[in-house]
């Protein structure tokens, strides 16, 4: 699984480095990837049967859940799947993260 260590500031830097590190894993197009926001990566993971020793999957802690959200749209829109607006404010979804779709995932 591969984890940025850097928190970029905006919303675009995220998706990009979401997006160009998850590149460098798969080489499947944007509509055969998913991406969300979530405050808890192990149960997401588990929720979206992701194995990280088998999936190439991403993540990365942003600044603030609005970054989050932001970023998911981004990526949202540039092809990969998902249902956007994941999380609520109270839940202060701060991680953003994305993987290859297989037959094993669940969307």
């Amino acid at each position: 699984m591969a984890q940025g260590t850097a928190l970029p500031t905006n919303a675009l830097s995220v998706a990009n480095a979401v997006d160009g590190k998850l590149s460098t894993l798969t080489q499947v197009p944007r509509t055969k990837r998913y991406a969300g926001i979530t405050n808890d990566l192990q149960r997401r993971f588990a929720e979206h049967k992701v194995d990280p020793r088998f999936i190439p999957c991403v993540y990365l802690q942003c600044e603030s859940a609005d970054v989050a959200r932001q970023a998911e749209q981004l990526l949202l829109n540039s092809g990969y799947k998902g249902g956007g607006g994941g999380g609520n404010d109270s839940d202060k979804p701060d991680w953003i993260y994305a993987y290859e779709i297989t037959a094993a995932t669940v969307q």
